[in-house]
């Protein structure tokens, strides 16, 4: 459960909101988290892994194997901005290229450039 906290924290979903999103009571989610049950059942857990985008074994049982990855983390941002269209796209490069280069002096992340000599990556 404590993937799943973690994971819920990161991405702003409150328990209703997982609830809704995977067809379960409040309540049957509020008891994952307060120990009155174990862990979801098979159905519930498919269906968490899938609204998360990782994988059950990763999410039940800690297994590194199939632990998310940065591409996974990837790909789920892009389907979610590929629902908006192109405006979701535009939106998503301009809050990058705030991101990257900051609002005007400050430079809050600047991509790293490599040094003289140094290969790539």
């Amino acid at each position: 459960m404590e993937r799943l906290k973690k994971m819920m924290i990161e991405r702003g979903i409150t328990q209703y909101q997982l609830a809704k999103a995977i067809g379960a009571k409040t309540n049957t989610v509020n008891n994952w988290f307060t120990g009155l049950a174990r862990c979801p059942r098979d159905n519930y857990l498919n269906k968490i892994a899938s609204f998360f985008n990782v994988h059950p074994a990763w999410l039940r049982y800690g297994d590194s194997q199939y632990a998310p990855t940065l591409d996974s983390e990837a790909q789920m941002l892009a389907e979610d901005f590929a629902r908006y269209g192109p405006e979701g796209i535009k939106k998503a490069r301009q809050m990058l290229k705030i991101f990257f280069e900051g609002t005007g002096t400050e430079k809050r992340y600047p991509i790293q450039k490599k040094a003289r000599g140094q290969k790539a990556a």
